[in-house]
């Protein structure tokens, strides 16, 4: 576990003892503390879910965070729509890498793909 975490989870409940979980405030320090973490952890491939869970924060938070702060989010990327009957008649070449969040990569060669999930371990 990455030590910010810790330290993130140690400083909000000092801060937070004894209230309930809608009474809850969070210091700016770890507001900025929480939203590096989360920009590592996004920069990585990882879900937001994850750090967020980790945390000990709904994933809600951490987005309403983000706008407040300003801070860039991942872009939208854009998708070609393409007619099922094309893609099934044209074979991909190389291999076919499909990620847990969705993300489909086709026609890597094997060091390719080796550097792909090394860069997503």
């Amino acid at each position: 576990m990455d030590p910010r975490i810790r330290q993130f989870r140690q400083q909000a409940r000092e801060l937070n003892h004894g209230r309930s979980p809608q009474g809850r405030r969070y210091s700016e320090e770890l507001h900025r503390l929480a939203l590096a973490i989360v920009t590592d952890h996004r920069r990585q491939g990882g879900p937001l879910q994850d750090v967020a869970r980790a945390l000990g924060l709904a994933p809600q938070v951490l987005t309403r965070w983000q706008r407040d702060a300003d801070l860039p989010r991942p872009a939208w990327r854009p998708v070609t729509e393409s007619d099922a009957s094309e893609a099934m008649a044209a074979p991909t070449t190389g291999l076919v890498l499909v990620t847990r969040q969705g993300h489909r990569l086709e026609g890597l060669g094997v060091a390719e793909a080796i550097q792909v999930l090394q860069a997503l371990a």
